[in-house]
């Protein structure tokens, strides 16, 4: 996973998020933050959801960055 493409996605899709992860120095938060986990995406799902036939009972995606 491209890493600075998240949290640049993220910076400019406050609302692909949940309320908890919205703040207004989020992004200064993301700049200091070594890694991140969250979960949102909800336009992008409802979308790849819309293509295929997804069978993964879930209305979001969690992503969790880890030092493996």
């Amino acid at each position: 996973m491209d890493t600075v493409k998240l949290r640049e996605y993220m910076v400019n899709n406050w609302d692909q998020f949940d309320a908890e992860e919205i703040a207004d120095d989020k992004a200064d938060v993301l700049k200091r933050s070594k890694r991140i986990s969250t979960w949102g995406f909800y336009d992008l799902w409802n979308v790849a959801t819309a293509k295929v036939k997804v069978t993964i009972p879930r209305e979001n995606v969690l992503s969790f960055e880890t030092n493996i």
